[in-house]
């Protein structure tokens, strides 16, 4: 994804980090599947294409870059942290 502009960007899933109630430590992260994805086989397509573009350098840093420009305009946060004093960082 050189150019973000060249694609259009299809909604699959939200995208939930889990978090344990009792120690506030995240422990996972799960997905509640959109209407694009049809069936199972469709949800095992996105993992795939998912878990290949995690092993991309490229792919990581423009989704990085993407936040980061997300927060720029907003001025704010970009979901990092939470209201428990844990900053995001090394969570």
């Amino acid at each position: 994804m050189s150019d973000e502009g060249v694609y259009q960007m299809v909604p699959v899933a939200d995208v939930f980090l889990l978090k344990d109630t009792e120690s506030g430590e995240f422990v996972g992260i799960d997905m509640a599947w959109g209407e694009n994805v049809l069936n199972a086989d469709g949800a095992a397509q996105v993992l795939d294409m998912l878990k290949a573009n995690m092993d991309s350098t490229p792919w990581l840093v423009t989704a990085v870059s993407r936040a980061e420009r997300a927060q720029a305009k907003t001025g704010g946060e970009t979901g990092r942290g939470d209201d428990d004093g844990h900053d995001g960082e090394g969570d």
